[in-house]
């Protein structure tokens, strides 16, 4: 179904660019991007409010997941003044390297957690120009997209109790249809070349995170390893002593436990914002 959906994309494209006899442009920009994240920020931050909250000699702090840099290209048919047809592709990433120490019973237990995104959309956009000056316009957008993501979440655990330490990694990926707009200015630099830097917003949300789960463990007994497909994401709240916090945990199953309430599956938020600058290139 879903290379149903991208090949009538492309097909509307295809066929509209075929009957303009206007002009064509490509587009190349570069930036920043920003989104939401939502589930696995609050449950990886809950676990750092969960060690300041109960241990002592916390060292550490969470830097979410919202920040990353992307590049982009549109291929723009101008089927009037006024309006054009891009179908554009593009490629943002965002990762964190996060580690947390503290003391348990005199037992040093240290943490880290590393996630990264990688997404790389395939978009439709109807553009409206507004001429501003005489080199200068405004550029209004807005169209669907297919957003292709890879998640990946790696976490380690080390202490100095009987040389035990724990690894976990989690790859998925996931393939949703969203939405974007906004608006850019053009600035014509010569017949062929102009200077672009656009605002752009976008809605796209990953409800069920799926993928494959690896665990290992190792201290002086031995060492365990396990693998799992299909795994899930999830997230759950844990009630201590009437405190509430907000974790993840990754698991083929959902997990059940009397201290955990409203658990369901996670949700990875790509909903956000983008600002970018470039070059366009006019036939």
């Amino acid at each position: 179904m879903r290379k149903i959906e991208i090949l009538t994309l492309v097909l509307i494209f295809i066929l509209t660019a075929g009957a303009a006899s206007a002009a064509v442009s490509i587009r190349v920009t570069g930036g920043m991007t920003y989104f939401l994240g939502n589930d696995y920020n609050k449950g990886i931050q809950g676990i750092y409010d969960y060690c300041n909250d109960n241990f002592n000699d916390v060292v550490g702090k969470y830097k979410p997941l919202h920040m990353g840099m992307g590049l982009g290209a549109e291929f723009v048919v101008s089927l009037d003044p006024h309006f054009g047809l891009g179908l554009g592709a593009g490629f943002f990433r965002a990762s964190r390297q996060n580690e947390i120490g503290l003391e348990w019973l005199n037992i040093s237990v240290k943490q880290a957690y590393k996630p990264s995104l990688r997404v790389i959309p395939l978009t439709l956009n109807l553009h409206y120009y507004v001429p501003l000056r005489r080199a200068l316009r405004l550029d209004v957008f807005a169209g669907a997209g297919y957003y292709m993501t890879h998640f990946d979440h790696d976490s380690t655990l080390e202490t100095d109790f009987f040389s035990y330490e724990q690894s976990q990694e989690f790859r998925s990926k996931a393939k949703p249809f969203g939405f974007q707009g906004g608006m850019g200015l053009e600035l014509r630099l010569s017949s062929h070349f102009a200077f672009v830097v656009q605002a752009e917003g976008r809605y796209a949300r990953i409800t069920s995170l799926k993928g494959d789960l690896a665990e290992d463990e190792s201290w002086f007994l031995g060492k365990r390893h396990n693998e799992e497909r299909d795994a899930y994401l999830w997230y759950l709240e844990r009630n201590d002593s009437g405190h509430i916090y907000s974790l993840v945990s990754f698991a083929k199953n959902q997990p059940a436990s009397a201290e955990v309430t409203n658990v369901r599956k996670g949700e990875l938020n790509l909903s956000g914002v983008t600002g970018t600058a470039g070059l366009k290139i006019m036939f």
